[in-house]
């Protein structure tokens, strides 16, 4: 009972902000709007979009057929602030398309979040956002590329965050292949991604102007392939089975750790102790860049946030100061090294860079990050060079399992913005 009743204190305590009604910080409008994830307020955190029917797939939808995208976040200040939302559709590339929103939109073009909740038992206090779309106040006309912006205070000029996800039409079939390279060279490190268009019914005269294809992996932007062309045009078809443009490093699979219970060690939790709040320890790791290949499974870098103890993760859950730490015998002289992956939105940011600590040997970084699965890895960021690199830690292999997703633009003639008419998606097993 003494311990229950110090939990609960240091619940109401721990940040200063939520005990007063006027306590949000002030607020950061200093960093420009990008047309990417990212999130621009310190107090933001956990941050999911996705599929109600596939939590850990691409963020996609077909257009008119009844599919809902469903947004998390939560709001660490712990008290009510009014948040709302809007929808910017963007060209194949990320850039604002040149339509207006009475284009793209049926309804309201802004709306606010009315769902909220408070976390519940928790040492640290939160509140928990959560919206669906298409609703009653909005849907869309268009395929296409699309940004969710969600801005504080009534105010579309503070930002707190964006999420990139498609809409698209089952217009082309593409029918893809995920292979060891052809070439040499890069059999053993990379893998091939190879594809056609089949686009019978559907007339595309002018391919190398009108169409633009990507291929993703694992939902990264960072590295994603873009400006292919077809190599062969076939009547109804268009083939992308090249040697050299359509390769991704196959890196290694993630690492992985679990908090879903913060009483009984998880997977790869070595340690946990309560000061303030939590503070785990993730069982420490070493570079695999010289390690064979060993398979297990994994989520392709995403997270899943649950809590085994309570019903309703997202407000049951509570946060961890989650410590990372990869021994090296010297700290490297190319560059930092960051924690990398979904947890930290595939993104370089100072909260996810490691410094080294000489008298354990190792490289260290703790984040605040809520209980559940994560998938992680460490990458290095060359000096001078803002391009990760998983590879210098990891290692890379061909066998690597990893998700493949190819998205097709077309701009019809006379046409203001890039048509969403083909996507595919494929976890690549099984290399020949």
């Amino acid at each position: 009972m003494k311990r229950l009743l110090s939990l609960l204190l240091v619940s109401f305590t721990f940040f200063s902000w939520a005990s007063r009604p006027d306590a949000y910080p002030a607020f950061n409008d200093d960093q420009e709007m990008r047309y990417d994830d990212f999130v621009y307020q310190e107090y933001i955190e956990t941050v999911l979009l996705y599929n109600v029917k596939d939590s850990l797939g691409f963020p996609m939808m077909r257009l008119g057929q009844g599919g809902r995208m469903r947004l998390h976040f939560d709001d660490l200040v712990g008290d009510f602030q009014r948040y709302s939302y809007t929808f910017i559709h963007c060209n194949f590339d990320w850039t604002p398309s040149q339509l207006s929103k009475q284009e793209y939109l049926v309804g309201f073009g802004d709306n606010f979040i009315d769902n909220y909740a408070f976390s519940f038992n928790t040492i640290v206090p939160y509140t928990h956002y959560q919206l669906e779309f298409p609703n009653s106040n909005v849907r869309f006309l268009k395929s296409g590329n699309y940004l969710l912006k969600v801005y504080a205070n009534n105010d579309p000029n503070q930002v707190v965050l964006t999420r990139r996800f498609i809409i698209w039409e089952p217009i082309v079939s593409v029918p893809m292949q995920v292979r060891r390279p052809t070439v040499v060279e890069y059999r053993d490190e990379y893998q091939e991604v190879d594809f056609e268009l089949n686009h019978r019914g559907y007339n595309i005269p002018y391919p190398f102007q009108d169409l633009h294809v990507v291929l993703v992996q694992n939902r990264r932007w960072d590295n994603a392939i873009y400006n292919l062309q077809p190599l062969f045009v076939r009547d109804g078809s268009l083939s992308y089975n090249y040697e050299y443009e359509n390769l991704f490093l196959g890196g290694n699979e993630y690492r992985y750790f679990d908090t879903k219970d913060l009483i009984t060690f998880q997977s790869r939790v070595s340690q946990i102790k309560f000061d303030t709040l939590f503070q785990v320890l993730v069982t420490p790791d070493q570079p695999r860049r010289f390690k064979t290949y060993s398979f297990w499974p994994d989520v392709n870098g995403q997270r899943v946030i649950r809590n085994v103890r309570d019903r309703n993760p997202h407000i049951d859950a509570d946060y961890a100061m989650t410590h990372f730490r990869l021994f090296m015998p010297e700290p490297t002289d190319e560059g930092n090294i960051y924690v990398y992956g979904g947890l930290s939105d595939w993104r370089i940011d100072p909260k996810y860079m490691m410094r080294y600590n000489y008298r354990r040997g190792a490289y260290e970084a703790q984040i605040l990050l809520k209980q559940g699965y994560y998938n992680y890895e460490y990458v290095l960021v060359r000096d001078g060079n803002a391009k990760v690199d998983p590879s210098f830690i990891e290692g890379t292999h061909y066998e690597t399992e990893n998700q493949y997703s190819v998205l097709v633009y077309h701009r019809e003639m006379g046409q203001r913005y890039d048509r969403l008419v083909g996507f595919s998606s494929v976890n690549a097993t099984e290399f020949y």
